[in-house]
C-alpha cells in the first residue's frame, strides 16, 4: 500500500468524523441556506446536540428528517413549503445521547390561546376583499343597521376602530378624530362632516358613488405621513356605459344621482345631489331647525395626453333656533359651508405612470347669537374662513424587482377669523340699603 493512499484514507477518516460531530444546530443552518424553510427552537433544539451521522439522502427535506430522528424529532409542514422543527410521536431512540448522556427532557409545547393578527389594510365596499387584507363587502355594510346609510358608521364596526352612537367620526388605534386623514380620489378633505353642532353626525360623502374604501393604519407611506392613526382612502365609481338615473327618500334626507358615459368621447361623468334635515327628530332636539344639502360630481374623459378628470364637492349645514315668547327671547343662526375642487390628470404606461393633482378648498363658519337669560343680554358672532390651494404630483416606476415611488407637493393656507363676543346683565338693585 502506497504512501499517498495511506494518507487519503486517514484524510476521510477525519473529515467524517469532523462532520459527525459537529453541532446540530449547524447543520440545520446550513440546510436554511440551501434554501429550505426551516424553523426551530433552542428549547427543542439545544446547543450540546450534535450530528450523530451524516445523513445520505439528497432531499432538504429527508437530510432534515434524518439529522433530527436520533433525537427523537421531526419536521412538520405548518404552512405551504414553511416546515417547523417538532417532537416525534412516541419515546426517543436509545441513539439518541450525548457525550454518552441521554439529552435531558424538554416540556411540550402548550398552546393556551389562539391570537389572530390582523393586516394594517381594512377593506370596505369591495366586491372581494384582497387576500391580505381585512374588511367587508357591500353587501354586508347594506345589512348593517348604521344612520343615514353612512359609510363612516359602518367603518366603526372594524377591528381597531372606534365610535359612539352620535358622532360618525372614528376614533383610530386609540388616537383622536383629527389624527384620521380622509381622502376623496385623491384630495384632502378638510371638513368631511355635516351637522357640526351635533357632534358631526354624518359625513359629507354620500355611499352611493363610492366605488371601494380602504383603511390604511400603522406604518403610513410617506406621503400621508402627516397623520397620527390612519388613513382614509375614498374612491368614487368609475362612470358605467349607457346612462343612470337614482331617486332616493329616506328619513333623513332626499338624492338624486345621475351617471352615464359619453358618446362621442371616451369617459363619463357621476353627480349626487342631496337635501337633508331633522325634521323627524325635531321631539327630541327641541324648537332647532338643522339641515343640510352636498353635491358631488365628476367628470373623466381620456384624450391622447391621458386621462383627464374634474371633480367638485359642495357642502352646506344651517341650524337655527328660534325659542316662542313664553320663554326667554333666543335666537341663533350658523351656517357652516364647505367647498372642494380639483382637476387631476394621469399619464404614462405600464412601467412608469405620472399622476398630477391641483386643488382648491374653501371653509366657510359662520355663528350668530342673541338672547336674554333673567333680563340679561348675550350676544356672539364667530367667523372663520379658511382657502388652500395645493398642486401634488407623483411617479411610479413598475419593476420586476420592485417598484418605485417619488414625488413633490405645494400647498398655500390662508386663514381668517372674526370673533366678537358681548354680554351686558342689565342688573339694577332697587334697595334703600343700597349704596
Amino acid at each position: 500500500m502506497s504512501t499517498s493512499f495511506c494518507s487519503w484514507l486517514l484524510g476521510c477518516v477525519l473529515l467524517v468524523g469532523v462532520q459527525s460531530g459537529r453541532p446540530l444546530t449547524e447543520a440545520l443552518q446550513e440546510l436554511q441556506k440551501q434554501g429550505l424553510a426551516l424553523v426551530f427552537t433552542s428549547r427543542l433544539v439545544t446547543p450540546d446536540m450534535k450530528v450523530l451521522a451524516e445523513p445520505v439522502a439528497s432531499d432538504p427535506r429527508a437530510r432534515a428528517e434524518a439529522l433530527l430522528a436520533p433525537y427523537g424529532l421531526t419536521v412538520l409542514e405548518e404552512a405551504p413549503g414553511l416546515l417547523v422543527v417538532v417532537r416525534a410521536e412516541g419515546p426517543a431512540p436509545p441513539a439518541a445521547v450525548t457525550h454518552g448522556r441521554p439529552p435531558p427532557p424538554h416540556p411540550q409545547p402548550v398552546l393556551r390561546e389562539e391570537i389572530v393578527v390582523r393586516p394594517s389594510r381594512l377593506t370596505l365596499l369591495a366586491e372581494r376583499p384582497e387576500p391580505s387584507s381585512f374588511g367587508l363587502d357591500r353587501e354586508a355594510i347594506e345589512r348593517l343597521p348604521h344612520l343615514g346609510d353612512d359609510l363612516f358608521r359602518a367603518a366603526s364596526l372594524l377591528p381597531g376602530i372606534a365610535a359612539n352612537d352620535i358622532s360618525a367620526e372614528l376614533s383610530v388605534r386609540g388616537g383622536r378624530p383629527d389624527e384620521l386623514k380622509i381622502v376623496l380620489d385623491g384630495q384632502e378633505l378638510y371638513g368631511a362632516y355635516h351637522l357640526e353642532d351635533y357632534a358631526n353626525a354624518l359625513s359629507i360623502v354620500p355611499a352611493r358613488l363610492l366605488g371601494s374604501a380602504s383603511l390604511i393604519t400603522g406604518a403610513l407611506p410617506a406621503s400621508q405621513g402627516d397623520r397620527m392613526s390612519g388613513l382614509l382612502d375614498l374612491r368614487t365609481l368609475d362612470p358605467p356605459a349607457g346612462r343612470r338615473l337614482v331617486l332616493g327618500l329616506s328619513v333623513l334626507d332626499a338624492l338624486a344621482s345621475s351617471a352615464g358615459s359619453f358618446r362621442s368621447v371616451p369617459g363619463g361623468w357621476l353627480l349626487t345631489a342631496r337635501r337633508g334635515s331633522l325634521e323627524l327628530a325635531r321631539r327630541a332636539i327641541g324648537n332647532e331647525h338643522p339641515e343640510f344639502w352636498d353635491v358631488l360630481g365628476k367628470v373623466e374623459t381620456t384624450t391622447p395626453f391621458g386621462v383627464v378628470g374634474a371633480h367638485l364637492l359642495l357642502a352646506g349645514d344651517h341650524l337655527g333656533i328660534d325659542r316662542s315668547v313664553a320663554g326667554d327671547s333666543e335666537h341663533l343662526a350658523n351656517n357652516y359651508r364647505t367647498d372642494h375642487g380639483w382637476l387631476t390628470h394621469q399619464a404614462g404606461n405600464e412601467r412608469l405612470l405620472v399622476s398630477t393633482l391641483a386643488s382648491w378648498a374653501r371653509l366657510e363658519r359662520s355663528r350668530g347669537g342673541a338672547t336674554s337669560e333673567e333680563k340679561g343680554d348675550f350676544s356672539l358672532r364667530d367667523r372663520r374662513r379658511l382657502r388652500a390651494l395645493g398642486l401634488v404630483q407623483t411617479w411610479n416606476l413598475q419593476h420586476p424587482s420592485g417598484s418605485l415611488e417619488w414625488g413633490w407637493e405645494g400647498h398655500r393656507y390662508e386663514a381668517f377669523f372674526d370673533y366678537m363676543q358681548r354680554r351686558d346683565p342689565a342688573i339694577v338693585i332697587l334697595s334703600p340699603l343700597a349704596a
